[in-house]
């Protein structure tokens, strides 16, 4: 898959006076992501990569690479879903600093249209880490 996303900001501030009011330039932003997933013949798994470039004018553009997999077991009932991503995020307008992020998830299919599914994802931007751990029950009507 390709991708190419363009955003436009703008931010004013109604209701004070014009000559105390800080004055921003619009934001316009970039990003082209790129996806490559391959399914195996005779095989379940499938491997992907992809690659992420945004640019908003102000700061350094960024760059991040994903690598993935997705592996069913147990005749589809459970499917591990796994990647991990190396990439840059803005330190200041004129430094990125790397950053590390993986996300997991196991789905387990407990019968006709009902899932259960475990989730993390994990993210470290310089010294900033978050972990989120979650689950949840599907059922469709």
């Amino acid at each position: 898959t390709f991708l190419y996303g363009f955003t436009q900001s703008e931010l004013s501030f109604d209701g004070l006076a014009s000559d105390s009011a800080p004055v921003f330039s619009a934001t316009r932003t970039h990003i082209i992501n790129g996806m490559f997933q391959y399914k195996m013949r005779h095989l379940d798994f499938l491997p992907r990569m992809a690659y992420t470039f945004s640019h908003n004018g102000i700061q350094l553009p960024t760059n991040s690479i994903t690598l993935g997999f997705m592996e069913p077991f147990l005749e589809n009932t459970v499917r591990l879903d796994f990647s991990t991503t190396v990439g840059q995020y803005p330190e200041s307008n004129t430094k990125n600093d790397v950053s590390f992020g993986a996300t997991s998830s196991l789905e387990y299919v407990l019968g006709p249209q009902q899932t259960f599914t475990l989730r993390e994802r994990l993210s470290q931007y310089g010294k900033r880490r978050s972990i989120l751990v979650g689950a949840n029950y599907e059922m469709f009507f």
